[in-house]
């Protein structure tokens, strides 16, 4: 065989090589669609369509606990959700509707509802969008910046930045199990490129036919010891109206 044929072949085959899943995680994760990925890790998070479910969010401090809270969430899937509170027992009938980016706070106790926003805190490390928004796909546009390895997984690193200013956070590092696709952890970031808060999503349990997200601990970045663990149950498919949506009906 010429010299320069045989060069030529021997090109070929590594670039082949480079090109193959074989050239390692860092050319796999290039080659995955960061969108598809977030939309996967959505769904492991909260089903899609029409859901309810009730949220408990206990708060801690230096290991002890300062409250505990419980909330009823109504979602459409599609940038529409509301938030009831049923404890404590003073704080129950108080609701957050989101619709799309604009969020209302109701209280039994005013008269009509009250512009709000998702970053402000619902309780402890908890803010009001981790609870009104259901999906990080339609807030975020996302890039992947990696893969490691941690606690025997490998992991893909994905960037998400906020579309608008509306968003909770201003933008995301969220680590994504590489085989499953499920969330493993997220660094919450404000506008400066701080980190806020450290999210860890610890558990998985059987959730209308798929194995997705029962419980989520969040912690102060600063301040570690200031802690909030949400526990997710009682999940039901069901159709809810578009009434329900509205500031009209918010107070009935």
């Amino acid at each position: 065989m010429a010299p320069k044929v045989r060069h030529r072949i021997s090109r070929l085959v590594c670039l082949l090589l480079f090109l193959s899943p074989l050239a390692g995680p860092r050319a796999q994760a290039a080659a995955a669609d960061p969108e598809a990925l977030v939309r996967a890790a959505d769904d492991f998070r909260f089903p899609s369509g029409d859901v309810r479910f009730r949220v408990k969010v206990v708060d801690f401090k230096k290991g002890k606990q300062q409250r505990e809270s419980e909330y009823r969430v109504l979602s459409d899937g599609k940038g529409r959700s509301l938030v009831e509170t049923m404890k404590p027992e003073r704080q129950k009938g108080r609701k957050l509707l989101m619709v799309q980016s604009e969020l209302w706070f109701y209280s039994p106790d005013i008269r009509k509802p009250v512009r709000v926003s998702l970053q402000q805190k619902l309780t402890g490390e908890v803010a009001n969008g981790d609870l009104a928004n259901t999906n990080f796909a339609g807030d975020y546009t996302a890039t992947v910046s990696g893969t490691e390895v941690s606690g025997g997984k490998k992991l893909t690193l994905l960037k998400l930045k906020a579309k608008s200013k509306s968003a909770t956070y201003a933008a995301v590092d969220y680590w994504i199990d590489t085989d499953t696709g499920a969330p493993v952890r997220a660094h919450f970031l404000s506008t400066s490129g701080k980190i806020m808060k450290r999210g860890y999503f610890e558990k998985y349990g059987a959730v209308l036919g798929k194995n997705r997200l029962v419980q989520m601990k969040v912690e102060d970045a600063i301040e570690k010891s200031r802690v909030s663990v949400l526990h997710y149950s009682e999940f039901s498919r069901e159709a809810i109206s578009a009434a329900t949506f509205s500031k009209e009906s918010i107070g009935r």
